[in-house]
């Protein structure tokens, strides 16, 4: 779905054929709900826990996060998203001993655009993000198999 704002996030990196990622913004809130729903549905169907989760997190729900801290790759000929993730800067305990965590999540890529690079250029964005905030840990939850490509993991079943 082509975004109807005119505000333009942050350009992160041109990747090539048209495709440029960037930093989401406010007017990005419904494309990304609508993506999420239809992207990371589980059965064929727009799954609307997943619409509601990603526009409480673009609303701000959580203190430490916003628009700014989702990647989008948006094919410049259309406006449409094609790929998408987020980075939730989290505090968490170990032993009584808090530490800061980047949790990447709501990572998901349209089939057509799949097998280009587009979640690694991501996935290099937010780790960049992570440890600039501080952060000594990326998490994520999903598919182990898939996330070891990036360097990840299992941790803590």
């Amino acid at each position: 779905m082509p975004r109807t704002g005119k505000e333009k996030g942050t350009v992160l990196k041109q990747l090539g054929d048209g495709l440029v990622m960037r930093r989401a913004t406010s007017s990005d809130t419904q494309a990304l709900a609508d993506f999420q729903a239809e992207v990371n549905s589980l059965t064929g169907s727009p799954d609307e826990h997943l619409r509601v989760h990603t526009l409480s997190l673009m609303i701000g729900s959580l203190q430490s996060m916003g628009p700014q801290d989702f990647t989008v790759v948006e094919d410049t000929a259309s406006g449409e998203i094609v790929s998408t993730l987020n980075l939730i800067s989290q505090t968490w305990s170990y032993g009584g001993i808090e530490f800061g965590v980047g949790r990447v999540e709501l990572v998901g890529t349209r089939p057509g655009y799949r097998r280009r690079g587009l979640v690694r250029a991501q996935m290099d964005a937010v780790h960049r993000w992570s440890a600039t905030r501080g952060e000594r840990i990326q998490a994520i939850t999903g598919i182990p198999w898939y996330y070891r490509r990036f360097g990840y993991e299992m941790a803590l079943e």
